[in-house]
């Protein structure tokens, strides 16, 4: 089969045949349809610092869909030929956070293209429990997106637990927060969402959102209160690795609100205590998705029939197009980029 391996950080890719990988009793081996290329998994091939694998070569790229190719003897979930979506966390099943359905913190934790090989690659393995079965009516595109961006958002969404009454403020515009605002618009629908990119604001606007705000032309948390009656959004959901967004988030909130941090960065921000204690305001933080949210998640998209088509930029097949796809996000933003391995197969 053809990988894409990772052999020198800010390098290309290398595409290299390597032997299909041999399933355990109780994993699954994966045709995969299409890949993830996402920021983060970008981010990781350019070396920045808190995104860096163990060790050096590795697959990179943790979301993915695709068809069951094989199955160990084991394994009763899935079947050949059935299709299905890739969960990147490779949780333990065994300690405390596992055993309450908190595995997506579970300290023993393996990471697909991070400290295993991941998913760029023809084919990929992986336990039984880290696949999850999809309808044929979701693209493998739109499962790939929903096993990274869509899922992260979904549990965003469930941890901010929003009503229908709730004026809801969104930090960024890329597919994180494109992604929450699709979800949130079966629950509220005055979201306002913040970002610098017209394109993005435009798109948000044309799926739904309530009212845009461009920061290069308006201070967010001022224009916030002013949509709020001058009492802020009683939930903020900060989809974008910024530090200011962060800040401007802690100003956005209502009496008794909530904020979820989402976005990745290791920058500071100032937070005075008075304020929580006042106001009785809950600032908190998510990572990736637990499994069973995932699950969750697809029967949703399926039931109420979501389409994330609007939310992939660029669909690029086959696996020697990795490359490019990661040209595209050096020097664009594009929402997402999704590669298929084989040869027109999206």
């Amino acid at each position: 089969m053809k990988a894409a391996f990772l052999e020198e950080f800010g390098k290309p890719l290398e595409i290299r045949d390597v032997e299909q990988p041999l399933v355990a009793e109780d994993e699954v081996l994966v045709r995969v349809e299409a890949c993830d290329l996402s920021r983060g998994t970008f981010e990781l091939i350019m070396g920045r610092e808190d995104v860096r694998p163990p060790s050096l070569p590795i697959i990179p790229g943790s979301g993915a869909s695709g068809i069951v190719e094989r199955t160990g003897r084991r394994v009763k979930k899935v079947q050949p030929g059935d299709p299905v979506i890739v969960h990147g966390m490779i949780h333990c099943g065994q300690c405390s956070f596992c055993l309450r359905k908190r595995d997506n913190i579970c300290p023993h934790a393996q990471y697909l293209g991070r400290t295993v090989n991941g998913v760029l690659a023809e084919f990929v393995k992986i336990p039984e429990a880290n696949v999850i079965p999809i309808s044929p009516d979701i693209s493998f595109p739109e499962a790939a997106f929903i096993s990274s961006s869509l899922a992260v958002s979904f549990h965003a969404i469930e941890v901010a637990e929003i009503e229908p009454e709730h004026f809801v403020t969104i930090y960024g515009c890329g597919s994180l927060g494109l992604a929450a605002l699709v979800l949130i618009l079966q629950k509220s629908s005055h979201i306002i969402v913040i970002d610098m990119d017209e394109k993005k604001l435009k798109l948000a606007k044309e799926l739904g959102a309530w009212k845009a705000i461009n920061i290069n032309e308006e201070k967010p948390s001022s224009s916030v209160l002013n949509l709020t009656g001058m009492e802020g959004s009683d939930r903020v959901l900060v989809m974008t690795g910024s530090a200011q967004a962060n800040q401007e988030a802690l100003l956005s909130v209502k009496r008794g609100g909530k904020i979820v941090l989402v976005g990745h960065t290791a920058e500071p921000f100032l937070v005075k205590p008075i304020q929580f204690i006042r106001q009785e305001i809950t600032l908190t933080g998510i990572r990736h998705a637990p499994y069973h949210l995932v699950a969750n998640l697809i029967s949703i998209v399926t039931q109420q029939r979501i389409s994330l088509n609007k939310l992939i930029s660029y669909v690029l097949d086959p696996l020697s197009s990795v490359n490019k796809g990661i040209e595209i996000l050096s020097r664009e933003n594009p929402i997402k980029v999704i590669i298929c391995p084989w040869q027109k197969s999206c």
